[in-house]
């Protein structure tokens, strides 16, 4: 029992380290302003912002307010999110925030470091959120269309790990082989 709640304190000050510290806030305005400059100038990479390593903090927090309504960039995101990932952010979607101090990094850790996703603490409690600017765009997204795109990139994935423990190593043109004979049997 003490080598689970062990664990259990571990992944509570994991989250904790990730956190922005204080009241929770559910618009970008309100949330940027408020990550290190270290972790806006990684969120400035990943938007690949131009001149971002001469930008101030408050700078690079106003220049990535707009992320938010990029509708392509989020698709994208969401594409390549695995199951977990995805089941928190619908979570999400219908609700201000989640409030729990014991999701495993590894579940929202992406999502956060692309920015669809923050996580606050709070009084000794843990809250995530996806902004309200994040939500919008998707509500304008062809559910239909990203979650038959996801069903088909998550199945490439299981082929390519299929291969790779299997193999090892393996030409490209296998898993093409391999996967259209999948599609017509």
């Amino acid at each position: 029992m003490d080598i689970l709640n062990d664990f259990q304190k571990e992944i509570e000050q994991i989250n904790i380290q990730y956190a922005v510290k204080g009241e929770v806030k559910t618009g970008l305005a309100d949330i940027l302003p408020r990550l290190t400059k270290e972790r806006l100038s990684f969120l400035a990479s990943v938007y690949d912002l131009p001149g971002r390593s001469k930008l101030k903090k408050s700078e690079l927090a106003a220049k990535l307010l707009g992320y938010g309504s990029d509708i392509l960039y989020i698709e994208n995101t969401l594409l390549i999110a695995d199951a977990e990932e995805w089941d928190l952010f619908e979570k999400l979607l219908n609700s201000q925030y989640l409030q729990t101090n014991s999701i495993l990094p590894g579940h929202y850790k992406f999502l956060m470091d692309r920015g669809l996703l923050f996580t606050f603490y709070d009084t000794d409690k843990l809250y995530f959120v996806v902004p309200a600017e994040i939500k919008n765009t998707f509500r304008r997204i062809d559910k239909s269309f990203l979650v038959e795109a996801m069903v088909k990139f998550q199945l490439v994935c299981n082929y390519i790990r299929a291969l790779a423990n299997l193999y090892g190593a393996f030409e490209p043109e296998k898993l093409v082989e391999i996967f259209k004979c999948a599609k017509t049997a």
